[in-house]
C-alpha cells in the first residue's frame, strides 16, 4: 500500500481520488451518505470495520460481503436524507443506488 495516495484507504480512493472502492451500487451510496453528512457514521463502529474488511478482502466471500452492504447502506442513506429534509436542507435529486 502507498502511504497517502491511491490504494491506501477506501474513503480517500472514493472521495478524494475519485477511484472505485467497492463498485456499483456501493460507491454511489457511500458518496450520497458522505454528501448528507454521514461520513463520520461510516468512519466509526460498526461501519468502519465492516467497510475496511470488505475493501481489503480478496477472496470468494468478497462478492457476498459487498452485496450484503447494499441494503444497510441504502437504509442509512435514506435515513440521512429524511433527516436532512426535515432539518430544512435543500436536497438535490440524486439517482437511486
Amino acid at each position: 500500500m502507498v502511504s497517502g495516495g491511491p490504494g491506501d484507504h477506501w474513503r480517500t480512493d472514493l472521495l478524494h481520488w475519485h477511484l472505485p472502492a467497492f463498485g456499483e451500487p456501493q460507491d454511489p451510496l457511500i458518496k450520497q451518505i458522505a454528501n448528507l453528512g454521514g461520513l463520520s457514521i461510516l468512519e466509526n463502529a460498526p461501519w468502519a470495520a465492516t467497510l475496511w474488511d470488505a475493501w481489503v478482502r480478496q477472496d470468494d466471500q468478497k462478492a457476498t460481503q459487498l452485496a450484503a452492504l447494499v441494503e444497510p447502506l441504502t437504509q442509512l442513506r435514506d435515513k440521512l436524507r429524511a433527516e436532512a429534509i426535515a432539518g430544512g436542507w435543500e436536497i438535490a435529486d440524486e439517482p437511486e443506488g
